[in-house]
């Protein structure tokens, strides 16, 4: 049976319960979507499942999503379908979930990492030259105003947001203004802060946080 929470402890993404006849009834994304499944299927035999429902999004209209997989052991194969996305994901159930063991390149990928992060570091302004910047610009921080963000700034804020990728991650390369304001534009669209990368903007430059929106 597949009754329970898949995901790992970090991400639920099914919460399921499977009745007598095989018929599946729970959410997906939990805690974020919720998104109810509509009509769902078990065959306890073959391990097929297939889980199908629709997103209402704020201004009334759905969009409809399906998943569809097996049983394989105690792992949930799964593709799905949400509107125009779709992929494929392994899932397990989340009292299971045990992260894989960390080789030695990942340990020592995460200690180039932090080192690439502190070097990075000592080149980015100190909050004395930020300071100086706003003086010379004739700002100071009273003068910076906070608001909610409107679709209005969707550019201003994709600016921001690939400003602040490239100086984090010391690169030229990353996703493009066309990617961030297509982002930008979805996360408006849908009426919440859901996208993930959104928390991305939380670790803003203390260089591009003195910037104004306008």
């Amino acid at each position: 049976m597949i009754t329970g929470r898949w995901g790992r402890p970090s991400e639920v993404l099914l919460d399921l319960v499977v009745d007598g006849d095989g018929t599946v009834r729970g959410i997906a994304n939990p805690g974020r979507q919720n998104l109810p499944i509509r009509q769902g299927r078990f065959d306890a035999v073959s391990g097929a499942v297939t889980l199908s429902g629709e997103h209402v999004k704020p201004d009334g209209t759905t969009v409809p999503f399906q998943i569809i997989g097996r049983l394989d052991g105690r792992t949930l194969r799964l593709r799905y379908q949400f509107g125009e996305m779709s992929g494929a994901v392994d899932v397990v159930r989340v009292e299971e979930y045990t992260p894989p063991p960390l080789t030695f390149r990942d340990r020592l990928r995460t200690r180039l990492t932090s080192l690439k992060r502190w070097i990075n570091a000592r080149s980015r302004p100190t909050r004395a030259a930020n300071a100086r910047t706003l003086r010379d610009r004739g700002e100071s921080l009273d003068s910076i105003i906070f608001r909610d963000a409107v679709a209005a700034d969707i550019p201003a804020l994709a600016e921001l947001h690939v400003a602040a990728w490239n100086a984090t991650y010391n690169t030229t390369s990353g996703p493009t203004m066309a990617t961030r304001v297509e982002q930008w534009t979805r996360v408006f669209a849908n009426g919440a802060y859901a996208w993930r990368d959104v928390r991305s903007l939380m670790t803003v430059l203390p260089s591009a946080r003195s910037r104004s929106l306008g």
